[in-house]
């Protein structure tokens, strides 16, 4: 295996594949709608991230909420207690509204599966009665009793957890994800290798292609991939796909922008240049011409972002361009890792990512 394929990949790529999202200043000059959404949908995935690793720290962290340690007096009033001595309670907290704004807001829900960790979380934590009305009411301090109560419901939903997250089914539902997962990165990353082995360098055009705020709620899943397969089958007929050599997508429905496509262009970059000027006229290909002025979309080869925020943009690749290559993988990651936290449903066999194929190869 050469470049791509020998690269290390670590359990923090998806938040790494995120980065151009934390550099982003929505209140300066490039602060348009689109950049904000960009990091709204971006900062959601991130606080996905968040609580999938809280809830496996759970998993290798058998510790119970100790009272003692837990309970802190009340400055004012020695009759009752706040429960902020241990941090893990509050980060719980935070996490278990992040899960349950997705799990009750109708179409999120509807569309999205959360991974199995989180749902068993979830599904454990809705047993605590007296810790979710002490959420609700978000109170600076409660009884001795209470907290007593709290803790010791929200250690029994914690037993409870890490039983079902050790049990044999489970641990299989994990893995087969996770090769699913695995399977579709190697994929897409071996496709990747034998494109730089063809071409001495890549023009890469990284697109957000979705839909104007008041067309969103029309747009269903079939409608998406119509557009979609329409819009990459103009590759073999319109000019601005000129010298194209490969692509891939990943389908995703986010809280902001419902349907949209994140999307791969390939180009043989020692014909093809100007990249971050092409993917804008591809761009507005799709938002002003493709769906009649009901789309959107977003570079992710903004030359502007990349002087500015000295952000991760990835426009051209050279195999022996250690920095760009890294780029490229992350690019793979932010296309192909969000299914390790949250999965769309999908009609039928439908696919969620899709990529090219190079003649001989699979």
């Amino acid at each position: 295996m050469n470049g791509l394929t020998q690269l290390r990949w670590q359990k923090s790529e998806l938040l790494d594949a995120l980065n151009l999202t934390r550099a982003f200043d929505t209140s300066g000059p490039y602060g348009d709608s689109r950049v904000r959404e960009f990091v709204t949908e971006s900062g959601w995935y991130r606080d996905l991230l968040g609580a999938d690793n809280f809830s496996k720290s759970l998993c290798d962290n058998p510790s119970p909420f100790i009272l003692e340690e837990t309970c802190v007096p009340h400055r004012r009033d020695s009759s009752r207690v706040s429960l902020t001595g241990d941090p893990r309670l509050s980060e719980l907290v935070s996490h278990r509204f992040t899960l349950t704004d997705l799990m009750q807001t109708p179409h999120l829900n509807e569309r999205l599966q959360l991974n199995p960790h989180l749902t068993k979380l979830i599904d454990c934590l809705s047993d605590c009665d007296t810790l979710l009305a002490w959420i609700g009411d978000k109170p600076i301090s409660v009884q001795p009793k209470q907290a007593r109560e709290i803790l010791s419901e929200l250690n029994a939903a914690l037993d409870k957890f890490r039983a079902v997250t050790s049990d044999d089914a489970f641990l299989k539902e994990v893995a087969n994800q996770k090769r699913a997962s695995e399977r579709k990165r190697l994929g897409f990353t071996r496709y990747a290798d034998k494109l730089l082995s063809k071409y001495e360098r890549l023009g890469v055009v990284r697109l957000d292609l979705g839909y104007q705020p008041n067309h969103r709620d029309a747009i269903n899943f079939e409608k998406a991939k119509r557009h979609r397969e329409a819009y990459l089958a103009l590759r073999h007929s319109h000019q601005l796909f000129a010298q194209w050599v490969g692509y891939a997508w990943a389908v995703k429905y986010g809280p902001v922008k419902g349907y949209h496509t994140n999307l791969l262009l390939f180009f043989d970059g020692t014909v093809r240049q100007e990249d971050a000027k092409l993917a804008l006229s591809l761009g507005e290909l799709w938002a002003d011409k493709f769906v009649e002025d009901q789309g959107t979309y977003f570079s992710c080869s903004r030359t502007d972002i990349e002087e500015r925020y000295h952000a991760r943009v990835v426009d051209a690749v050279s195999i022996d361009d250690s920095r760009s290559m890294e780029g490229l993988c992350h690019a793979i990651n932010s296309l192909t890792k969000t299914d390790d936290l949250v999965r769309l449903r999908l009609p039928g066999n439908e696919l969620s990512f899709g990529r090219g194929k190079l003649r001989g190869t699979s």
